[in-house]
């Protein structure tokens, strides 16, 4: 039994994940908000949608954008910045939710960033815009131009509170894109995760408005780590929320949760929704790190067959009662020589109908041809006429220099 070729794979694409429907057959629970979205972070894939690229006001979920480019453009955390009475009375016109600063008050940039995401103050997302670009209008440039290198195409915003404007607006989709880049900041992920924060000075307690709501209702919220709440007439209830089971990260946005009261129906779906999947879903293990996914054979080569080989553990976040399928996507064979690069094949898990994993193999050595006596044999047979023109053009060559030896011979002797 000849010996089976080990070729290590380079992986060009670990996940590739779609947007996802939702199977008829699974139970979600009943949202009250029309646009849902939940990703599963590990996989980067949405495990739930709902309306999610529709058009919404994003509200305060929009300080998770002030947020980020804030802190982004932040070079001291502990660099101060003294209130004057310039914004007080538009932000008490607008009706606008503040942290509590008040005028001729020296706070620092951390104290701002707090007064942002926890209370969710325009006091503070005023005063940022205006520390760091000198006007909201220069600050909220900035964000648009953040939304475009995130590929946030159906958003828009007009100013850094979530005040409303009909030309400002997102999907709840693009929403949990900029929650995804913004959490990978280790800043961002703390304020956003914080319940409660003592101003330096110590004269203000920020607590976070979605721990707030979430100890105020009878569903359990426990396993929400942080999040934004949002509300203006018109976007109605609005909730971008982060939680964790084991190693799994999550987030959720929702928007026009409708409620004819101020029970926070926001944060009761993101406690139905988190409390379902920790529930009825489970990671399973599909391949430990060097398991065979497939076994292809190599035509003209060296060895006969290699092993598409795991290149680190597989395990996909599904529903605990899931029957996975695996298919591979490529050529059964591959013929001799092969040069590093070249394409495999693409190794897809399916649950039920529903692409969840996408893998593409290609060749990171090269796979040598075989030589030997059979394999001469057929390459001369493959290559015939060549030799056979070869043989000619020679045997022509040599009748040539043969009978120019022999006139030459006779024409000594003469």
């Amino acid at each position: 039994m000849k010996k089976i070729v080990s070729i290590f794979l380079s992986i060009l694409c670990c996940f590739s994940f779609l947007n996802l429907s939702i199977h008829a057959n699974r139970d979600f629970p009943q949202l009250r908000s029309d646009h849902a979205i939940v990703i599963n972070l590990n996989e980067d894939r949405a495990l739930y949608e709902k309306a999610s690229d529709q058009r919404i006001y994003p509200a305060s979920m929009t300080k998770i954008m002030t947020t980020l480019v804030a802190i982004e453009n932040i070079e001291d955390l502990n660099a101060t910045y003294t209130f004057n009475n310039d914004f007080f009375p538009y932000l008490l016109e607008q009706d606008a939710s503040v942290a509590g600063f008040q005028p001729g008050q020296t706070v620092s940039m951390q104290d701002l960033l707090y007064g942002i995401l926890l209370p969710s103050g325009a006091d503070a997302t005023l005063a940022v815009a205006n520390a760091l670009f000198g006007s909201e209008d220069a600050f909220v440039e900035k964000m648009n131009k953040k939304a475009k290198k995130l590929g946030l195409n159906a958003t828009h915003f007009m100013n850094t509170s979530g005040l409303h404007d009909d030309n400002h607006y997102s999907t709840v989709s693009d929403i949990a894109t900029v929650l995804k880049y913004a959490l990978k900041n280790e800043t961002f992920k703390t304020i956003f995760t914080t319940s409660n924060y003592v101003t330096s000075d110590g004269s203000l307690i920020f607590i976070s408005t979605v721990f707030k709501q979430g100890y105020s209702i009878s569903q359990d919220t426990s396993m929400i780590l942080g999040g934004k709440t949002g509300f203006t007439n018109e976007a109605s209830l609005c909730l971008a929320s982060y939680a964790k089971q084991g190693e799994d990260e999550f987030i959720m946005v929702s928007a026009q949760t409708h409620s004819d009261s101020s029970y926070p129906y926001h944060v009761e779906d993101a406690g139905k929704m988190y409390e379902y999947l920790f529930n009825n879903y489970e990671r399973k293990m599909v391949f430990k790190k060097g398991d065979i996914i497939e076994t292809l054979d190599i035509s003209k080569g060296k060895e006969d067959t290699f092993k598409v080989k795991a290149q680190k553990d597989i395990s996909i976040y599904v529903p605990k009662n899931s029957e996975l399928q695996f298919k591979w996507k490529g050529s059964k064979e591959i013929e001799a020589p092969q040069e590093k690069g070249y394409a495999l094949g693409n190794f897809q898990i399916y649950d039920e109908e529903e692409l969840v994993y996408s893998q593409k193999y290609t060749l990171s050595d090269d796979i040598e041809r075989r030589f030997g006596i059979i394999t001469i044999l057929t390459f001369i047979g493959d290559n015939i006429l060549v030799f056979s023109s070869m043989i000619v053009v020679a045997g022509g060559f040599y009748i040539y220099k043969r009978n120019n030896k022999k006139d030459s011979y006779i024409r000594r002797k003469r």
